[in-house]
């Protein structure tokens, strides 16, 4: 119900502008459109045929009306697709000539049982904007589950898809950069047997180096403060800037990858214990960086 009201919230301030600013041509204007539409009495507007630019005039303020309305809620990025569809479902009605019909009894004076007229137009607009707020919700939630029934989830399919993607960019990076010994790594670079033409690695490879150490750096300041018997310390950007560097220059990312594709290999205790040693011995040097960058 939240979006029902930001919206009637909306169309009173927009009310409100147009009696403050909207100007005697743009009031004229609007009666006389009305009064051809037959929506208000013949005492109201005048008698002259509606010119194409009072036309015009109440084009541009149903918009001003529906942008208001647009502008107030698109902050709130999860309320758009709602707005969307109410303001379609709205389009399709009397709602914008009911809205001018309140603006045109709020502004004129000499009406019999002004109030009560004013309250008529004011709950058809109500009413009108309830009901498309309800097509629309129940759009939403019904034909959500419908969806939920019978269809696979699309997002969760795009994410294992982007996942086989930059999956390919990495084996792909590893082999060509031989960050392996590949005569004793038989690494297959595609095993998903994708189509390779439409994957952007030259996108897709550097983002995951650089999550690669950005997670890389996380972890040794967390590992850091963990041992330090003292609060932790935060880092000012130019020690933040070192150890990004040292990660870089000592070429650790390259090191690191290769290790999350090697338990695809059947590896022998002897092997896994060189590998562990080897391991140890570069996360060393990688947190004597880390030292060298805080001191």
């Amino acid at each position: 119900m939240k979006l029902f009201y930001i919206i009637i919230i909306c169309l009173i301030s927009s009310l409100s502008e147009g009696r403050s600013g909207g100007g005697r041509e743009t009031s004229s204007c609007i009666a006389d459109y009305l009064k051809s539409k037959g929506l208000i009495e013949s005492n109201l507007g005048s008698d002259r045929p509606l010119n194409p630019l009072c036309t015009t005039v109440v084009q541009v303020t149903k918009s001003h009306i529906m942008d208001s309305v647009k502008l107030e809620v698109m902050s709130d990025k999860n309320m758009k697709k709602e707005v969307d569809c109410v303001i379609e479902n709205l389009s399709k009605t009397d709602f914008s000539n009911n809205l001018l019909v309140v603006y045109v009894y709020e502004t004129s004076d000499n009406i019999v049982d002004r109030e009560k007229k004013i309250q008529e137009a004011q709950s058809k607009v109500t009413r009108a904007t309830f009901d498309a707020f309800l097509r629309c919700k129940s759009e939403k939630n019904f034909g959500l589950y419908f969806d939920d029934l019978l269809e696979v989830d699309s997002s969760a399919v795009e994410e294992e898809e982007a996942s086989h993607k930059e999956d390919y960019c990495i084996r792909k990076y590893i082999i060509e950069k031989r960050l392996i010994d590949l005569e004793i790594y038989n690494l297959k670079m595609n095993p998903k047997n994708l189509d390779t033409t439409k994957i952007n690695c030259t996108y897709l490879t550097p983002k995951y180096i650089k999550d690669f150490e950005d997670d890389l750096v996380r972890t040794l300041l967390d590992d850091s403060s963990e041992d330090s018997a003292e609060e932790p310390k935060e880092l000012n950007p130019i020690e933040v800037a070192c150890l990004w560097n040292a990660i870089r220059k000592g070429k650790y990312v390259d090191e690191m990858i290769p290790y999350n594709y090697l338990k695809e290999f059947n590896l022998g205790s002897e092997t896994k214990r060189n590998l562990r040693s080897k391991f140890v011995a570069f996360m060393r040097n990688l947190s004597d960086s880390l030292t060298k960058c805080t001191l």
